[in-house]
């Protein structure tokens, strides 16, 4: 009986699931899957053929020159370019693992805005509390202000209106 006398055991559940981490977890692992299908379409599609393999040859070129150059090679020495197949297989995996990680990019970007706004939240809520306390201090320093006032005004008037008789000691004796 989940929806009698209080909340269900789903609502409870869904409260206490942090559904946006699950959802980006979940678009994480659909991402692998969704490369491979990326993949096969660079290679299988025409265009998107001819635009992979002059990626995977610039891709090669780059990380030839790159690692001449750590080497202290010449980094003007022409490049050979890999056959069509390889190129195709490099610019094909560059395009799947790019777009994994541009959906891992983009969760974690997520997550932080996300962890960034609630804590703002929980400091404008502090800052709001502060704000009250130091309000309800003011107002209570105002009211005994006006309390102290009306006692001299009400001391004041006693005297005024008093005799002026000796004030004198009780014996002790």
């Amino acid at each position: 009986r989940a929806g009698e006398g209080g909340l269900s055991v789903w609502k409870v559940m869904a409260a206490a699931l942090p559904l946006g981490k699950l959802l980006g977890v979940g678009l994480k692992q659909v991402s692998k899957p969704l490369a491979s299908q990326l993949k096969r379409f660079c290679k299988d599609n025409q265009l998107a053929s001819s635009l992979t393999v002059a990626l995977g040859q610039r891709l090669h070129r780059f990380g030839v020159r790159v690692s001449r150059s750590s080497f202290g090679g010449d980094v003007n020495k022409p490049v050979r370019s890999l056959s069509e197949g390889k190129a195709l297989d490099r610019g094909a995996e560059f395009v799947g693992e790019s777009f994994v990680f541009g959906i891992a990019a983009g969760v974690t970007t997520w997550e932080y805005l996300k962890a960034r706004e609630k804590e703002a939240k929980k400091e404008e809520a502090k800052a709001e509390r502060k704000a009250e306390k130091q309000r309800r201090m003011e107002e209570d320093a105002r009211i005994r202000d006006s309390r102290l006032e009306a006692l001299e005004q009400a001391i004041a008037e006693l005297r005024a209106t008093a005799p002026a008789a000796e004030v004198t000691q009780p014996s002790v004796g």
